[in-house]
């Protein structure tokens, strides 16, 4: 686009005051996010040195996995540590070392928004191509995951494009200063792109989804463990479609009452809290799924006597 962004609206990030509610809320989120964290960074360090990760699916939850603890570290980034102020120094010092990093950082927001959604799309159709080419698909994952990889980085480059500008936010030292420049009109123009493309997501995540159950249960059985995957493969297939549909929806949902007010107040004193969890759970949500439906995760991770525990629940 080729007009120019109106004035921005300037705040000072050092004067930030959180209240008693959102310090809980802040302990609350690190109470589950860094758990949620480590058992990512462990998943990802066995699917790199484990010979029982062949398979070119954890090559994918490889980069799923990369990905989703880059967007959850660029989260605090970009958003929750400028409500402490005893860490507005930190954002200060790295803004200062690093010039424009914080304004990346603000812009990578949107930018992992699509690239979580196609790596869970990639997962899904990953599993519909291994059902209907056994005999090539690994080959080509194998191959090609890494190339696949960087043109879904190109792709989620492409929509910033359709705005006015090229950050909605940019955050400057000015005169010793930590501050913040907002652009309104550019952060609307923002909103709705992402608002139009999270529902093309959110159909495209349901039809994968759908089809891929749909090919797993007319796979022929032969065995008891075709069995097993075939009931693994429909369960993390549905999972993933869940929580992508819940947070596309809450995205969507909050991009229209931008512009209709559909919320009450009830909601809107929550809304902010309610949208963080709701990302928080796309983002922190690969490695349980995987430690309840993949039993050389279990296996891996919690050991062979506790792998056999938690196998009875999850086909239970």
């Amino acid at each position: 686009m080729s007009q120019n962004p109106s004035s921005p609206i300037i705040t000072s990030m050092e004067t930030a005051e959180m209240a008693f509610s959102e310090k809980v809320f802040a302990c609350f989120q690190l109470f589950y996010g860094i758990p949620s964290f480590v058992v990512m960074l462990i998943l990802f360090v066995q699917l790199k040195s484990c010979k029982r990760y062949h398979n070119s699916f954890y090559r994918l939850v490889q980069v799923d996995l990369l990905t989703n603890m880059l967007t959850y570290a660029n989260t605090w980034i970009a958003l929750r540590l400028e409500k402490f102020q005893s860490c507005i120094f930190m954002l200060r010092c790295v803004e200062f070392y690093v010039p424009s990093f914080l304004t990346l950082s603000k812009y990578f927001s949107l930018f992992f928004n699509n690239m979580q959604f196609l790596l869970a799309a990639v997962l899904n159709i990953h599993r519909i191509s291994s059902i209907l080419f056994p005999m090539s698909c690994e080959k080509f994952w194998c191959r090609y995951y890494i190339l696949v990889t960087l043109a879904f980085c190109i792709y989620s480059y492409l929509p910033r494009f359709l705005w006015a500008s090229k950050f909605t936010v940019e955050v400057k030292i000015i005169n010793g200063t930590l501050t913040k420049f907002r652009y309104p009109d550019v952060m609307d123009q923002a909103i709705n792109v992402t608002a139009v493309l999270n529902v093309v997501y959110f159909i495209l995540i349901i039809i994968i989804g759908l089809v891929t159950v749909i090919l797993v249960n007319k796979m022929k059985v032969v065995s008891e463990s075709n069995l097993v995957v075939k009931r693994k493969l429909s369960k993390i297939s549905m999972t993933y479609c869940s929580i992508f549909a819940v947070q596309l929806t809450w995205t969507i949902v909050n991009s229209l009452n931008s512009n209709f007010s559909l919320f009450p107040d009830i909601i809107l004193n929550v809304n902010t809290y309610l949208l963080t969890v709701v990302s928080d759970l796309v983002t922190l949500a690969l490695p349980w799924i995987l430690l309840i439906h993949d039993g050389n995760v279990r296996k891996g991770i919690l050991g062979q006597k506790m792998q056999r525990r938690t196998m009875v629940v999850s086909l239970t």
